[in-house]
């Protein structure tokens, strides 16, 4: 392999080259050829997608920093809030603590007023069916 060059296919194709290549229009070859700046076409297509590539690099970049600077952020104003509950929490006065509201307890002589009231009702009980018995 040490006789292959990139001037190996042009030597080797040379005498046929235009015979297949014969049917293509002589205008689209011109205007390749001036496209082609001397030849540099692939160089400069190179170049310009280098620095498409590197522009898309530094925006990658300049977001990944904008997100975590924002993120740093949010974090020690986390921390910072975090910090000022837990410090106005131990700064407060010692109150002690108050009645917001009274909940009433159990009403003694409404419950004695119902149980006199149902003993009533269960003498009267008996002794009505102690009347209907004796007859």
């Amino acid at each position: 392999m040490n006789f292959y060059s990139d001037e190996t296919y042009g030597e080797r194709v040379a005498g046929v080259y235009d015979e297949w290549h014969s049917e293509y229009d002589p205008l689209a070859i011109d205007a390749l050829a001036e496209l082609a700046q001397n030849g540099k076409a692939l160089e400069n297509m190179e170049k310009r997608l280098t620095q498409a590539l590197q522009a898309i690099d530094d925006q990658r970049q300049w977001i990944y920093r904008t997100i975590t600077t924002f993120g740093m952020f949010v974090a020690i104003l986390v921390i910072f809030g975090v910090g000022y509950f837990i410090y106005k929490t131990a700064m407060a006065p010692y109150t002690p603590p108050q009645v917001n509201q009274i909940v009433p307890g159990p009403s003694w002589r409404k419950d004695r007023e119902r149980r006199s009231a149902s003993r009533a009702a269960a003498r009267a009980a008996a002794s009505i069916s102690l009347a209907l018995g004796a007859r």
